[in-house]
């Protein structure tokens, strides 16, 4: 089934362009030779320009069409950090000009260059090989489109410097500028100056805001946006980690352009630029305002946002953009939503869909709650209803696939192990994760199609556990309630029953090998059918490495015996008649008992825990019935 709504998480990408454009450098330091300025421009991070830095060093370049230039890359050379590694030959004041004047194009002395970045000594290009740092143009530089440029590398921190690459960030249609206009702390200002020094920082910035507003106060199209870190970048975690981007014709009414939740494309690293796109199918075109929430930082620390940067364009439908126009873009968005939705009438799942009723009251409530949205400009309300059923969609999907267990919510995943792995049936993969602090934990949330009151549960481990020991789950808890709606769910510990607690479960327990299975029974006991699970991991033996598991299973009493077989069937080849040396006839007679005891044992717990034993003492025993039959069979 199609899913109606869902909000597009950015997607990093290259460098935001409308088209190809090539840059050819036609003249310079060094010309021609080795290790010459057109080095800078051959794509190419092998090769470099290693020579001075003075007002006389430069280098000209032509662009294939005109473009407006926004910003630009440094790379640093493969050899910066070995020479020096304290800024020596790094060029720490350049400038960057355009002109569309041939006749000054092709003299670097004239007149007629225009300045479009000038940063002043600039002791920010980071020190590392092959580094790339993004910089942005000076505010006002990037309303002319410009065919040729000038880059002068004014002055070094040493007597010659050296980059690999300079990139260029440009669009072919005019430019948008962006300027600060609102937010819940001043101090965000910072993170909108096109400045790669200021930074907006603070005790953990999660749950402020910044708006930024288009120079010209009229409605433009967005195309991507970034993150810049700062100087501390290589701090642990002090970047974002989930927010939302919002778009408003007036600043009044505002709509939803892009989510990112538990964001893994920021990385811990100083000046670097992190890009994602705004999804293609934005529910309005045009915005003079953007509102950025910062939902989540990736620590609860002391956290930055170096810059905040969006890239949008101007075209000339822009000049007759009117609020009528935003508000039936959004009319006819929602309602496209809203009617796609038609197919899948309640009416016809019948009443015997655990989640009928609920599914039932939202379909029939969005007419009226769209209607009150287009009178009042506010879709909020669409949106959470559009939201909720986009997750009963799917709810739906398994439910009609024949799946008994059903996800419902959990906290942050590695982007290719999401917690619904846990529950897939499949012992492949995995539900992983990493825990955001010291007292972060990660949860699970499901539902099954039946309420049953289970007996017991099956944890399968995942299947690199042996090259990863420390990700197996070393403390945990299980939780059973029976929520009135999908809505009512929530992790909040106080609405569930707790029926089972492991603390510092050791390998005896949940040995650390590939896709092993281990039994748990629910030491709090199961009083009563449950509908919906939830399972909290506090702790693994390795918390800095994460957490994982690939398969969990709860299991009623009649299918105990299902478990225990393969068990017992592991040991079919060995023959406990074999004779062992004297010294091992006790492990034997330890391990006739503990196979015994596996044959019939009504404990899950104690059923894993048997199973090692045997594993464990049959190949001490093999090799000693092995040493026994070679020296009977060998002549003395």
């Amino acid at each position: 089934m199609k899913k109606l709504f869902a909000f597009a998480a950015g997607f990093a990408m290259a460098a935001a362009m409308s088209a190809q454009v090539t840059f050819t450098c036609t003249a310079g330091a060094k010309y021609g030779q080795g290790e010459g300025i057109q080095k800078l421009f051959d794509d190419n991070v092998e090769s470099k320009y290693c020579g001075d830095a003075n007002d006389g060093v430069y280098a000209l370049v032509t662009a294939s069409e005109p473009v407006y230039l926004w910003g630009y890359d440094w790379t640093t050379g493969n050899d910066n950090a070995e020479n020096g590694g304290q800024g020596y030959r790094l060029c720490k004041r350049w400038t960057v000009y355009g002109t569309n004047d041939e006749s000054v194009a092709s003299n670097a002395d004239a007149e007629g260059w225009v300045t479009l970045s000038n940063l002043g000594r600039n002791d920010f290009i980071q020190k590392n090989n092959k580094n790339t740092q993004r910089f942005f143009c000076d505010k006002g530089a990037c309303t002319t489109a410009y065919k040729y440029f000038k880059i002068v590398l004014n002055e070094g921190n040493g007597s010659i410097i050296q980059f690999s690459e300079f990139k260029f960030q440009y669009e072919t249609k005019p430019v948008v500028e962006y300027n600060w206009y609102a937010s819940s702390d001043n101090n965000s200002q910072k993170a909108c100056d096109g400045k790669s020094n200021p930074k907006w920082e603070g005790n953990n910035l999660a749950g402020n805001w910044l708006t930024i507003k288009t120079s010209d106060g009229k409605p433009h199209a967005v195309k991507s946006y970034s993150f810049t870190t700062n100087d501390d970048g290589d701090w642990r975690d002090r970047a974002p980690k989930s927010w939302r981007i919002e778009g408003s014709y007036d600043g009044t009414n505002w709509v939803m352009l892009t989510q990112v939740v538990d964001d893994a494309t920021i990385q811990n690293a100083n000046h670097k630029t992190f890009e994602f796109s705004f999804p293609e199918d934005l529910p309005v075109s045009k915005f003079v305002y953007l509102r950025l929430h910062l939902d989540a930082m990736k620590g609860t620390g002391w956290t930055q946002v170096g810059e905040f940067h969006v890239t949008g364009t101007i075209d000339a439908a822009d000049e007759t953009y009117t609020v009528e126009d935003f508000t039936n873009e959004i009319k006819a968005y929602y309602t496209a939503m809203v009617n796609a939705l038609q197919p899948y009438d309640p009416q016809t799942l019948g009443t015997d869909y655990p989640l009928y009723t609920e599914y039932k009251s939202l379909y029939d409530s969005l007419g009226q709650l769209l209607e009150s949205a287009y009178t009042s400009g506010n879709y909020s309300s669409v949106l959470g209803a559009l939201e909720k059923i986009n997750v009963l969609e799917g709810l739906m999907d398994q439910y009609l696939a024949g799946e008994n267990d059903i996800f419902i919510a959990s906290s942050n995943c590695w982007g290719d192990s999401p917690a619904k792995n846990l529950i897939d049936g499949k012992e492949t993969t995995k539900w992983g994760a990493h825990f955001a602090n010291e007292d972060a934990e990660q949860y699970i949330i499901f539902r099954v199609k039946d309420a049953f009151a289970p007996y017991f549960y099956k944890l399968v481990t995942g299947g690199d556990t042996k090259s990863y020991t420390g990700r197996n789950w070393k403390t945990w808890s299980v939780y059973g309630t029976n929520f009135n709606s999908y809505s009512d769910v929530s992790n909040d510990v106080s609405k569930w029953t707790l029926l089972d607690e492991r603390v510092d479960i050791t390998e005896q327990y949940l040995p650390m090998e590939n896709y092993y299975p281990a039994m748990f029974d629910f030491n709090k006991g199961v009083n009563e059918p449950y509908y919906y699970y939830m399972v909290v991991v506090k702790d693994s033996h390795k918390r800095g490495d994460g957490t994982q598991m690939s398969e969990m299973l709860l299991c009623t009493k009649e299918e105990f015996e299902t478990m225990r077989q393969p068990m017992v069937d592991a040991f079919k080849d060995f023959d406990a008649t074999r004779a062992v040396e004297p010294e091992y006839e006790d492990e034997l007679a330890t391990f006739l008992e503990k196979f015994e005891e596996l044959k019939t044992t009504a404990d899950a717990v104690k059923l894993t825990l048997l199973y090692n034993e045997c594993v464990a003492l049959s190949l001490v025993l093999e090799g000693s019935m092995n040493y026994v039959e070679l020296n009977e069979t060998t002549p003395a």
